[in-house]
């Protein structure tokens, strides 16, 4: 439901309403849900300003080592971490969040073969 529309109208209880004369009323049945007013929606550059090339330049890291820190830290389908944006019918651009970064950076700071142990990991699984 568009808010413009629901801003208009007006709520009942259920049980709630006992009035017999007055103005036409619609009854609907069901819950409300869903109402996003998307003008105060934050836009996808702020809650997830990176994309690959940024971190992997960041991180001084390649294609490969890129993938396996995804897998390791499944970031792939954690809205905490990232967002996969349809830019056609066929393709799409993958971003990654502010968090994601961060906790990257932590990672890499306090175990520093951390990047290369788990591309080893990733080599050995298959990948």
């Amino acid at each position: 439901m568009d808010k413009s529309i629901a801003d208009k109208l007006k709520f009942i209880k259920e049980g709630e309403f006992s009035e017999t004369q007055g103005a036409p009323t619609l009854k609907l049945v069901g819950e409300v849900t869903g109402i996003v007013d998307t003008s105060t929606a934050p836009k996808s550059d702020v809650l997830y300003p990176y994309r690959f090339g940024d971190l992997k330049e960041k991180f001084n890291i390649n294609n490969f080592q890129f993938q396996a820190v995804l897998w390791k830290l499944e970031v792939k389908g954690n809205p905490r971490y990232h967002t996969e944006i349809s830019t056609s019918k066929t393709s799409s651009t993958h971003k990654y969040s502010k968090e994601f970064s961060s906790r990257l950076k932590a990672i890499i700071e306090r175990y520093p073969n951390w990047v290369k142990d788990t591309t080893d990991e990733y080599k050995k699984n298959g990948r």
